[in-house]
């Protein structure tokens, strides 16, 4: 087990990777489609433009929610009289319809041109902020856990360069950074694999797992994707198409050369949790590798970033929280849990992890907890009965508002220091009754007397 000091890096990795793509999901996607909507509004929702758009639309699908908006509007009836639907061609016999058709047209053409060289450079923004992720986590791997000179002991450097870098650390660090960057030049496959083979534990049944494969060729696609938009502005060449070729699971998306790539906004957020996904698989990877959730500061900070993201990336935070809580197992099963002066303590971690990894569920949507949790929840459950924590879990679980807030109110209460009950106020789980009446007015009890 590495020191506290040195697992801080290896959190800290973690902590920037989740915190960098929330951001570009929570920001960056959210500011370019307000900039967007609002171009689009500009140039092409003017009175006269939205009415002869939507002419054509009513011409095409005879939709009476169209006419009913326009109901006694001269320019719209105006429009309708002057275009013509002849073999499935829309005929505009009027100038000036013909005129604000064709701005209209080239407008949002470049509009569309807009948003696709800016969804590129989020991709690319994305593609980056896992790079650096992966790359500092097998650096953090090779400098911290392997032994002496391993990786680059073959590696040679002039007396320049060792003037020039210094210590011994300094160079086995130069070392290890020029290894991997240049792992990094070759496909992006390849080097994905390696750099996960090298922090994780066992590297045959890491390859003997289908999904987790799968998942590395979606995101070598990707890859090929944004360098495709870096080298060659989207357009499809025979390079792209070569690579695409030998990617497993990939050879059947039809692209022909010379292709212009599009991209939205749904294709970039499935893009953006895929890459979240890996890294998040990576990190359990790691962790199970060198038994980090053994050190209960390492496990704690690792909840905490978790948290912090339950209600961005809930999917891929029960991911985590399944490891997590199959860790908890592990210890409870080892522990003679009657006999130990740190029961309650104990009780509360494990329980608090259960409360996250539904809480995970719930955020996401999900309401197959107790199916694809049963072993666990009947563990957890029976291990820890009466428990605090437990009974607000199933209050929980019930979806009854009455038995949720009367848990709450008890839960926090079970704590007689005000600075206490002030924390678990805030905690994640009473976000769904926080605009309870009932709620409230309990709050606002313990927060003003």
């Amino acid at each position: 087990m590495k020191s506290n000091a040195k697992l801080k890096t290896n959190i800290y990795i973690f902590k920037e990777f989740l915190e960098g793509m929330t951001s570009i999901k929570e920001f960056d996607l959210k500011i370019l489609n307000d900039s967007m909507n609002k171009d689009f509004k500009k140039y092409v929702k003017s009175p006269d433009t939205e009415a002869a758009m939507d002419a054509i639309s009513y011409k095409d699908k005879n939709d009476n929610h169209i006419k009913s908006k326009y109901e006694n509007n001269e320019i719209f009836n105006f429009f309708l009289k002057h275009i013509e639907v002849k073999d499935e061609q829309f005929i505009l016999k009027d100038a000036y319809l013909q005129y604000i058709v064709h701005q209209a047209s080239i407008n949002i053409e470049k509009i569309n041109e807009r948003k696709n060289k800016h969804f590129s450079m989020i991709l690319m923004n994305i593609c980056s902020t896992f790079e650096i992720f992966l790359s500092n986590l097998t650096k953090f791997e090779i400098l911290n856990v392997y032994k002496g000179d391993a990786f680059i002991s073959k590696k040679t450097l002039d007396f320049k360069e060792i003037n020039n870098i210094g210590s011994v650390e300094k160079i086995k660090e130069y070392l290890v950074e020029k290894y991997i960057s240049d792992f990094q030049y070759k496909d992006s496959n390849k080097w994905i694999k390696k750099f996960l083979s090298i922090f994780s534990k066992n590297d045959s049944k890491m390859k003997d797992d289908d999904e987790l494969m799968l998942l590395i060729n979606k995101v070598s696609y990707i890859f090929l994707i944004r360098n495709l938009f870096v080298h060659n502005n989207g357009i499809v060449n025979e390079k792209f198409l070569s690579q695409l070729s030998s990617l497993n699971g990939f050879q059947n998306y039809e692209y022909n050369l010379k292709d212009k790539i599009y991209l939205n906004g749904e294709k970039i957020k499935e893009y953006l949790n895929d890459f979240i996904t890996l890294g998040i698989k990576c990190m359990i990877l790691n962790i199970n590798k060198n038994e980090y959730f053994k050190n209960e500061k390492y496990k704690s900070s690792i909840i905490s970033c978790i948290v912090n993201a339950i209600r961005d990336i809930p999917d891929m935070c029960i991911l985590m929280f399944e490891e997590i809580c199959k860790s908890d197992v592990k210890k409870i099963e080892s522990l003679d849990i009657q006999n130990t002066e740190i029961t309650s303590n104990l009780q509360s971690k494990f329980c608090i992890d259960a409360i996250n990894l539904w809480l995970s569920y719930y955020f996401n949507q999900n309401n197959n907890f107790l199916d694809e949790q049963k072993q666990y929840y009947e563990f957890i459950h029976n291990k820890f009965y009466g428990c605090k924590h437990i009974k607000l879990l199933d209050s929980y679980i019930s979806q009854d508002v009455t038995k949720m807030v009367k848990s709450s109110i008890d839960f926090i209460e079970s704590n007689d220091d005000k600075n206490v009950k002030i924390n678990y106020i805030s905690s994640p789980i009473f976000d769904i009754i926080r605009d309870n009446e009932e709620f409230i007015e309990y709050v606002k009890s313990i927060r003003y007397n």
